[in-house]
C-alpha cells in the first residue's frame, strides 16, 4: 500500500508546486489572481453562498456551516490534506454564519491561498523547511498547509468575534454623513 501511496502524494505535491510556481513578480500576479483570487471568490460563492444557505433553510446553522465545509474539503479530491481542508471548509462556513456575509469567509480563503503562493515562491515549501530542520535540529517541523490553516484560523477567529454586520453597517452610514464617527471607533491603535 505504501508503495502506492507515497507516489501519488508526491505526484500531487509536484503537481501543486508547479501550478503556483512563479519566476517573476507579473507570473506571481498572475499565479495570485487564478490561485488566490478566483478560487476565493467563485468556491465561496458556491459552498457558502449557495449550498450553505440551502442547508440553512433544512438544518441549524452550525450543522449547515459543518456539512458545507465536509463538502468544500471532499470537493478538493486532495485525500492527503482532507482533514486540513474540512477543517478550513468548517471554518470558513463559521466565518459566514456569524459575520452573515460572504466577504469574511472570501477574503480568508484568498489569504490562506496568498500566503500558500507566497510561501512557494519565496521558497518555504515542504521540502526546504523539512530540509532546514535536519541542519539545525531546534527548526521545528511543520507541514506548510497546516501552518497556512492555522493562519486563516487566527484571522477568522478575530473577525468572528469582532465583526459585528450591523454596528458595520450604521458606523458606514453615519461616518459617511460625518455623524457621531467617535461612536464608531475602536479605540487608538
Amino acid at each position: 500500500m505504501r508503495e502506492f501511496v507515497e507516489p501519488l502524494k508526491k505526484l500531487l505535491e509536484e503537481t501543486i508546486k508547479a501550478v503556483v510556481h512563479a519566476n517573476s513578480i507579473p507570473e506571481l500576479i498572475f499565479v495570485l489572481f487564478v490561485v488566490a483570487v478566483v478560487p476565493a471568490v467563485i468556491e465561496e460563492c458556491l459552498f457558502r453562498g449557495l449550498i450553505q444557505r440551502i442547508l440553512d433553510r433544512l438544518l441549524s446553522p452550525i450543522v449547515s456551516a459543518v456539512l458545507a465545509g465536509t463538502i468544500f474539503g471532499l470537493f478538493h479530491l486532495n485525500p492527503f490534506d482532507i482533514v486540513t481542508l474540512v477543517g478550513l471548509g468548517i471554518f470558513l462556513g463559521l466565518l459566514r454564519y456569524r459575520s452573515q456575509s460572504l466577504l469574511l469567509p472570501i477574503l480568508a480563503h484568498f489569504l490562506n491561498n496568498a500566503m500558500a503562493v507566497f510561501a512557494v515562491y519565496v521558497g518555504m515549501d515542504n521540502d526546504n523547511l523539512i530540509a532546514a530542520a535536519h541542519i539545525q535540529q531546534s527548526f521545528p517541523r511543520f507541514d506548510v498547509p497546516t501552518c497556512h490553516f492555522r493562519r486563516a484560523f487566527c484571522i477568522g477567529f478575530y473577525g468572528i468575534f469582532t465583526f459585528d454586520p450591523a454596528r458595520s453597517s450604521a458606523a458606514a452610514v453615519e461616518l459617511i454623513h460625518f455623524r457621531n464617527p467617535e461612536k464608531y471607533s475602536y479605540g487608538s491603535i
